[in-house]
């Protein structure tokens, strides 16, 4: 079985689906709001455990709602997560679509340095 380590970010996608698009200024009700873990790295990570592999994931989380709700999806398909820095003082990072709007708090990826990742080789 292959081993993969995944360096990278971990953060939520809500979508809120609506039966037409906003014009800039309106206010528009949506159907249907749903809350999912993501982030490119989290992404591949699970992808790559789905498929067998035995897969490591290495990124930062913040110290919320949204932070568990990833470490507990990747936990759920079998990403060893030991090396996922829960970081007390940063939300974690919102995704969305290219049409969407974004908002962000300083998401815990942007702390995640390279003197963690150097740790993370010489103490997996």
């Amino acid at each position: 079985m292959a081993k993969i380590v995944v360096i990278g970010s971990c953060n939520i996608d809500i979508t809120v689906e609506c039966d037409r698009w906003a014009h800039p200024g309106e206010t528009i009700f949506g159907n249907r709001l749903t809350v999912s873990p993501g982030g490119k790295g989290a992404n591949q990570a699970v992808a790559a455990a789905r498929l067998g592999a035995d897969v490591m994931m290495v990124g930062c989380i913040g110290d919320d709602v949204y932070g568990q709700l990833v470490l507990k999806a990747l936990k759920e398909n079998n990403v060893d997560s030991r090396l996922v820095w829960v970081l007390p003082v940063y939300g974690l990072g919102l995704s969305s679509d290219s049409l969407s709007l974004l908002f962000f708090s300083i998401p815990a990826s942007t702390v995640c340095t390279n003197v963690w990742l150097h740790n993370a080789v010489h103490n997996s």
